[in-house]
């Protein structure tokens, strides 16, 4: 009995049904089949991605939208895609930036067949505003965080150096404290002992205080 052969539509359903019906790893399975089997593979990627980031498993799903942006290097969603994962699970930034400057660089919108009545030209029209503000509220928001960030970094310096400077203040004044304390120990101790000296001798003593204090207080 032969091979049924492989029917890119109906392997699309079977994916999508199984995801539908929470078979998770039943429909990646599937969409790997469609990966390897078809001409359009960066779509099926970029599908495996979401499902990936829905299962929360992050560092698969960066994996395959690179997979996604090898096979068709000229699509946008593919890098807007992965700029969002980069910004929203707290990845590189700037790469994310990269990411989202590359989708709108890259981005066309669909093209507008023939309208046949003003709401479909009006779908086109929310479709492709819709797409562009998506973009553009990422980048505004990847930019505002590197902001930020950098702006945060230049205070933990400001902060390190006035900690910095703060704590040379406060040694010079435990020094100046300590020289202070030597003084009044050093005059104490001077006028115990001239309680037994008298004239002349309590005069030289005086005077002899004078040089070391003078150098003391000079520190």
């Amino acid at each position: 009995m032969s091979r049924k052969a492989f029917n890119e539509d109906t392997a699309w359903k079977d994916a999508q049904d199984s995801y539908y019906s929470k078979r998770y790893d039943e429909s990646i399975s599937r969409l790997d089949t469609l990966i390897k089997k078809t001409a359009n593979p960066a779509f099926y990627c970029y599908i495996k991605t979401n499902i990936l980031v829905e299962r929360n498993k992050i560092s698969d799903a960066i994996e395959v939208i690179n997979q996604a942006i090898e096979f068709n290097p000229a699509w946008s969603q593919p890098y807007q895609v992965k700029a969002a994962i980069l910004y929203n699970y707290g990845y590189d930034l700037n790469e994310a930036l990269n990411n989202i400057n590359t989708a709108i660089q890259k981005y066309t919108p669909s093209p507008l067949a023939e309208a046949e009545n003003s709401d479909s030209l009006l779908f086109w029209v929310q479709g492709f505003v819709a797409e562009r503000s998506d973009m553009i509220n990422l980048k505004t928001s990847v930019e505002s965080d590197i902001r930020s960030n950098m702006l945060y970094a230049q205070m933990q310096t400001i902060e390190s150096n006035v900690d910095k400077k703060l704590g040379d203040e406060r040694q010079r004044s435990f020094e100046m404290l300590g020289v202070f304390a030597a003084i009044i120990a050093l005059v104490l101790a001077t006028a115990t002992s001239a309680r037994s000296l008298q004239g002349i001798e309590f005069l030289w003593l005086g005077l002899g205080l004078v040089v070391p204090i003078s150098f003391l207080v000079m520190l």
